[in-house]
């Protein structure tokens, strides 16, 4: 560092900073970003497990509840049933007893125990019954299996007429239906929770004879919660009234069941949408929230119609479980945040010190000359281009670490999304919207997925034909293959865009599979369909992100292209100075100096115009001409010029043209010798003995088209097999000491793969440690209408060879 620069003013202490602060910035963004995303995606996760689990127990409550509904009307209907109700009147009424009474007499135990055997059998088959009860229609209970305490009472104006049980037969007995009471703490059995289906018994002429109730246990519903609940992953299912929010399954307790009220957030929500219809129902209802034992969790809710009454199905997990996998991803990313700044600063001080040593040294030598010998102050003006120098090329650099370090971040982030699309797929497969529908095309059946996701009852499905949801997207050619394709008897698989009945547009996956009759004739077809409409969304956005990643490396690419040229033209004028400067009389240590600072000049304009080469490829800006030429004459004229070099390294070098038959060609002669020149250069440099052979050929294509082949084949050092995979990326040597050794910028194989692409080619390498390296390349040319074919000038005829 001179010292008439203060240290916090010095090129190097200013890269320092801002190699650290902008290197800061990205790094803490990128982690946030990745983070979120993580975050975003476990949430998406847990809530679509929640989902899924949730789903089929609501299922499973409301086909339960349904089969005990047609349970209880089949056994109301049972021949045995009336009877035993009609003997049961007519026993009581001749008794001329209470009711307490009667039930206690012998009269009414010849009566039970000639009817019960029936119901008895009942209660033995199924595990859920506890009690079954026939009841009059003036409200008494004149039978029961379990004979507690409610036996021989009335559910009118009884001890029992406040219950849920009396309300239930009330309503069985005046609207002649079937009525589930919802769950109550009953006293007549321990005050423990219970549930009442009942049901009118009516005899064929319609006359209302009694009603006929059962006594629930929902222990096989609560067995289903011990078996999904997840206690050692924080997962917990229970069920609420809808209105009164009490428990109607255990969460951790059975013993706070109808005791317990739950409101949370998810509740709130809940009775929001399906009670008070404050706010329309909508699907992605996950939340995050304080749980009903303080701790935080995600919810989703379901809600559950038990023959008339409203429950809802509360699913949560707790949050810290759920996300444990984000907030340990969060710790690693802090880590590598951390070591990832220290190695930009370790790199931003080396890269420093390396690019203004040859600055310094020009400035030291500039003010020693000016000292001694009066010169004219373009030396001043020399020294500020150096220093602009130093700024736009760290800049330079810089702008194409950040720009490499984006771009990879954001494939990593593409490649991401892919897989949770692919994902995301499995798991909607899972769930089919199924339709069968007749030869003609009439549907026939439509499943639960199918009703929900038209928007239309299965009522309006039926007897319909598939045209009711035809959104007029597809040309009608899309749907006459479709119809060809089932016609002829085969499966037809597409994706297309359907219309609910509310207007909104859904995607489906579908499969049509045609079905033969025992003729070969089709008798149906079954309809099978996935719902794909997120999966199409997420392309959308995926395609999106692609392009405004690829446009922004474009403009990245673009800028380091144009400010190469601005960088070239300080260079060349500080080389060009320099030459004078040698021409001037000097002292022996000051032309040793100057010799010095022309050749790191030297060293900086060869990486300069490497990197613009590149950056032009990069950013598309990259014209190839197209010249006409004669082939043979460029490639010897090429070999001429760079024989010279081989030949000071006691190197042969041989050119093989003679299976180039056809001279004239058209093309890019100039890039076409930057590649030779490239190859070429390399095999030199890389090679001590021996020699150095290029074989050439050409092989038309096509009328206007021929490929040129190339084959650079030398004795030198060789190449180790696992470097060649990364010989033609940016920036790249075999090892730090071929750096050294033999100096390069390690752009030129990266320049030499983009130009042999641009004219449309390919290159190949063959090499063994040691033995050599054989570089293989082919272009295409066009064919000149002029070409004529190589004839020697030397007449052979007659002579031995």
């Amino acid at each position: 560092m001179s010292k008439d620069v203060k240290w916090s003013q010095s090129i190097s202490t200013n890269l320092l900073k801002w190699f650290l602060l902008l290197s800061l910035t990205p790094i803490v963004v990128i982690s946030l970003l990745v983070y979120k995303n993580s975050s975003d995606t476990l949430y998406m996760s847990v809530s679509n497990e929640l989902e899924h689990t949730a789903s089929s127990y609501v299922r499973f409550i409301e086909n339960w509840f349904y089969y005990r509904e047609g349970d209880i009307k089949t056994w109301s209907s049972n021949m045995n049933t009336l009877m035993f109700i009609d003997t049961l009147n007519e026993s009581y009424s001749a008794s001329q007893q209470s009711t307490k009474e009667y039930v206690q007499s012998a009269q009414y135990n010849t009566v039970t125990n000639v009817f019960q055997n029936d119901i008895v059998d009942l209660i033995r088959h199924y595990d859920y019954i506890y009690d079954i009860f026939l009841i009059t229609t003036e409200g008494d209970i004149l039978f029961s299996f379990a004979r507690e305490d409610d036996l021989g009472t009335n559910l009118i104006h009884g001890k029992y007429a406040y219950t849920k049980f009396a309300k239930s037969f009330t309503v069985s007995r005046d609207e002649r239906k079937t009525y589930f009471s919802d769950l109550e703490h009953y006293a007549p059995t321990n005050g423990d929770p219970y549930s009442f289906l009942t049901a009118p018994i009516i005899d064929d002429k319609g006359v209302l004879k009694g009603v006929f109730a059962i006594q629930l246990k929902l222990t096989r519903i609560f067995e289903q919660f011990k078996l999904i609940n997840d206690e050692e992953n924080g997962i917990h299912h229970y069920v609420l009234g809808g209105e009164d929010l009490l428990l109607r399954s255990a969460i951790d307790d059975e013993k706070k069941i109808m005791h317990q009220r739950v409101q949370t957030e998810q509740t709130t929500l809940y009775q929001a949408e399906h009670i008070y219809e404050l706010i329309a129902e909508h699907d992605e209802d996950s939340q995050s929230y304080l749980g009903p034992n303080g701790d935080e969790v995600i919810g989703k809710h379901h809600p559950i119609d038990v023959l008339g009454k409203r429950w809802v199905l509360i699913s949560e997990i707790n949050k810290e479980f759920a996300l444990a996998s984000s907030y340990e991803l969060a710790y690693k990313i802090l880590f590598v945040s951390l070591v990832a700044i220290g190695i930009v600063l370790a790199a931003a001080f080396f890269l420093s010190r390396r690019i203004t040593r040859p600055i310094q040294l020009l400035a030291t030598t500039s003010r020693e000359i000016t000292q001694k010998k009066e010169r004219n102050p373009v030396l001043i003006e020399n020294q500020d281009e150096i220093g602009q120098l130093a700024k736009a090329f760290n800049e330079m650099i810089e702008e194409l670490t950040l720009n490499e370090e984006i771009l990879k971040e954001r494939s990593q982030q593409a490649a991401k999304a892919l897989k949770e699309l692919e994902e995301q797929k499995l798991a909607l497969d899972a769930h089919s919207i199924v339709a069968i529908t007749d030869a003609n095309g009439r549907i026939t059946y439509a499943n639960d997925k199918f009703v929900d996701i038209s928007g239309f009852s299965r009522e309006e499905l039926l007897g319909q034909d598939h045209r009711m949801i035809n959104s007029g997207y597809h040309p009608p050619s899309f749907w006459k293959e479709m119809y060809e394709t089932i016609h002829h008897k085969m499966i037809w698989h597409a994706e297309f865009r359907n219309k609910a009945k509310d207007g909104h547009f859904y995607w489906v996956e579908t499969t049509i599979v045609p079905f033969l009759d025992e003729n070969g004739d089709i008798k149906s077809y079954i309809v099978i369909r996935t719902d794909i409409t997120a999966q199409k969304e997420y392309a959308e956005k995926l395609i999106k992100a692609k392009e405004d990643a690829e446009q922004g490396a474009r403009a990245k690419a673009e800028f380091l292209a144009s400010m190469s040229h601005e960088i070239r033209t300080p260079m060349n004028g500080i080389i060009g100075m320099l030459g004078l400067l040698k021409n001037t009389e000097l002292t022996l240590p000051q032309s040793h100096k100057v010799s010095l600072a022309e050749s790191s000049a030297l060293s900086l304009l060869t990486l300069i115009n490497d990197i613009l080469d590149f950056s032009k490829v990069e950013a598309g800006k990259l014209a190839l001409e197209e010249l006409e030429f004669n082939l043979r004459d460029e490639l010897g004229d090429f070999a001429e010029s760079i024989a010279i070099r081989a030949q000071e390294k006691d190197v042969e070098l041989i050119l093989d043209v003679k299976e180039i038959e056809q001279t004239q060609v058209i093309g890019d002669p100039g890039r076409l010798r930057q590649i030779m020149n490239n190859l070429v250069g390399n095999a030199i440099k890389f090679t001590t003995e021996g020699e150095i052979v290029i074989t050439c050929s050409l092989r038309a294509e096509d009328e206007t088209h021929t490929r040129l082949f190339v084959t650079v084949k030398d004795s030198g050092i060789g190449i180790p097999e696992d470097k060649i995979p990364f010989l033609f990326d940016a920036f790249t040597q075999v090892d730090t000491s071929t750096t050294r050794e033999y100096g390069g910028t390690g752009l030129g194989l990266s320049i030499v793969k983009k130009l042999i692409d641009l004219m449309g080619g390919s290159i190949h390498v063959e090499s063994r440690l040691a033995e050599g390296s054989t570089f293989s390349f082919n272009i295409v040319l066009g064919v000149c209408e002029q070409t004529s074919a190589v004839i020697p000038h030397v007449d052979v005829k007659g002579k031995r060879v």
